[in-house]
């Protein structure tokens, strides 16, 4: 998979980071410059795109949002900051075992408006359920949003919150 992108959308810390392959969170990455452009190859054949995958069991649904929180949170101990990326349901990847998650490095053009963290993970969560079929999953999906939409809640106190859930749906059986 490529992608090209003018010269400037990319940091050279970041570059540095990717190529070299020091953040997980991301798939891994290759660089070429020519011009006033970075010819970026994104390197995805472990990775099954999320759009991909059955997301009906809650239980597994859950735990792979627990997964990109805690991806997008390396990704800030690497300074990289979830606002600097987008977060679209097509550039979340996952592992063949599902132990990992990795997301698609597609730097926000500097006009764009910022978005907060809880804005951006209620639409992602909203694109995410559009592809979940099963109700239970849904509503968890649900509880989630509503708990980004009306409490303050920090990324750690998200990632606890998911982990209440999975346990919730754990003892029900899933």
């Amino acid at each position: 998979m490529e992608k090209i992108f003018v010269k400037n959308r990319i940091k050279n810390f970041e570059i540095k980071i990717f190529s070299e392959g020091q953040c997980s969170a991301f798939l891994p990455m290759s660089f070429i410059e020519k011009e006033d452009k970075w010819y970026v190859t994104y390197f995805s054949e472990d990775y099954i795109p999320m759009v991909h995958l059955n997301l009906n069991n809650p239980y597994e649904l859950l735990h792979m949002i627990e997964k990109l929180l805690l991806s997008i949170k390396d990704a800030e101990n690497h300074l990289i900051l979830f606002n600097r990326y987008t977060l679209l349901k097509e550039e979340i990847f996952f592992s063949k075992k599902f132990d990992q998650v990795r997301l698609m490095f597609d730097p926000v053009v500097d006009d764009q408006e910022m978005e907060a963290f809880s804005a951006k993970m209620v639409n992602i969560l909203i694109e995410i359920k559009k592809l979940v079929l099963e109700k239970r999953a849904c509503e968890y999906l649900e509880m989630i949003i509503y708990k980004l939409d009306y409490s303050n809640i920090s990324r750690e106190g998200l990632i606890n919150y998911i982990g209440e859930l999975k346990r919730e749906v754990h003892i029900c059986g899933w």
